[in-house]
């Protein structure tokens, strides 16, 4: 009996809070091109993307904006092992009915370890193949909803304990390379009994060096990504399609420039299939801009 009433007011809480639905599959945090094993880094990575809702059932649309700005950074312990960490901050806004609500604060910190599980390189070949794999941490630093029946993803935090499988692989021959990367994030369910739908994410990049002045590497790159996210649970009972689960590929070009200390990204993400939230929700695209300090492992 139980069950079957938290099933109907899911039931009604589905026409009513369809429209915040964004969040939960906004962009994960994910790596893209990275420096060589002999630096460590830290540096500040912003990220835009955005939504249009259009909810059948009540006639309603919204568009949702989330940026996403953070501090992030690797340690290299030495040529196999490293930890990299992010803090972000949120500013992420919904307009509906010509009315903008703003929630902004500090996200979700994360913590990673990798293991360079092969690493081969051959200067006279100028050839080099690596595959890194590595798990980490989502700590609930962030504000969080704490009405379980709101699912307003506007907050910039989840109230969970996520963890995270991480793949990535890259091979380069002459000027030319290939990325390969892949993350899987199982999601625990909040203190409200809230939890969001597990996700998988996969992205395969090919790049092409080219030296400009002294000291100087562009590395312009295109490819691929897909991101799928489950369905939410509350109380343990999966949610309708009309939340957080779907799936999304995206084309990415960008480019990242080496410059003595500094190391400089910008990628642009649009959308060649999508279908999130049982076609409710449509993305427009995704801007990401990062810029890091190298710093010289001694």
């Amino acid at each position: 009996m139980k069950q079957l009433i938290t099933m109907l007011i899911l039931f009604v809480s589905l026409t009513v809070y369809s429209c915040d639905i964004c969040g939960g599959i906004s962009m994960p945090s994910t790596q893209g091109i990275l420096p060589g094993t002999e630096f460590h880094y830290i540096g500040i990575r912003s990220s835009w993307i955005q939504f249009h809702t259009n909810e059948n059932i009540n006639h309603l649309s919204s568009t949702e904006t989330f940026i996403r700005t953070e501090l992030n950074g690797r340690y290299q312990f030495n040529k196999r092992i490293s930890a990299q960490f992010s803090v972000p901050y949120l500013l992420n806004s919904q307009l509906k009915s010509g009315e903008t609500t703003r929630i902004n604060g500090i996200g979700d910190s994360q913590l990673y370890a990798y293991w360079n599980a092969i690493l081969k390189e051959n200067t006279e070949k100028q050839t080099s193949f690596t595959l890194r794999v590595g798990g980490g941490i989502k700590v609930p630093t962030g504000s969080y909803s704490r009405d379980v029946w709101e699912t307003n993803n506007l907050y910039p935090g989840t109230g969970s304990f996520d963890y995270g499988i991480n793949s990535y692989l890259s091979w380069y021959t002459g000027n030319f390379g290939l990325i390969n990367e892949n993350l899987v994030t199982i999601k625990t369910e909040n203190p409200v009994e809230y939890k969001f739908g597990n996700a998988y994410l996969t992205r395969i990049l090919a790049s092409y060096r080219v030296k400009a002045k002294q000291k100087t590497l562009l590395l312009p790159f295109t490819g691929i990504s897909a991101f799928m996210t489950s369905r939410d649970h509350i109380q343990n009972i999966p949610v309708g399609q009309t939340f957080n689960s779907g799936t999304r590929i995206l084309s990415e070009t960008g480019i990242s420039m080496f410059s003595k200390k500094m190391m400089y990204t910008l990628k642009f993400g649009l959308p060649l299939f999508q279908n999130l939230s049982g076609g409710d929700v449509k993305m427009n695209g995704t801007v990401e801009f990062s810029i890091n300090y190298l710093i010289k492992k001694k």
